[in-house]
């Protein structure tokens, strides 16, 4: 499977799991899969961060490539479905 695919249907899948209950929920519900990114609360920062879950090691990495702990991210959610149409 090429890479672009499997972003496309983790992107997906995250909507998908967004229509089912939006909002900020606790981080241990986060999906721990690669692929999905997902919106997370950095109570350390207290910024919202993009993250990804690294299966090898088990924690999230940011766009950036820093890798989170479960103690430094609180609260997650699905992205927000993409507009419906273009401006």
């Amino acid at each position: 499977m090429m890479f672009n695919e499997r972003i496309s249907r983790a992107i997906k899948k995250g909507l998908e799991e967004r229509a089912e209950s939006p909002g900020w929920r606790p981080i241990e519900s986060a999906p721990q899969e690669a692929g999905p990114w997902i919106l997370v609360w950095d109570s350390e920062s207290e910024i919202q961060r993009l993250v990804t879950w690294i299966n090898g090691w088990k924690e999230f990495m940011g766009t950036d490539g820093t890798v989170f702990g479960d103690d430094q991210l609180t609260h997650w959610m699905p992205l927000p479905s993409p507009p419906e149409e273009q401006a």
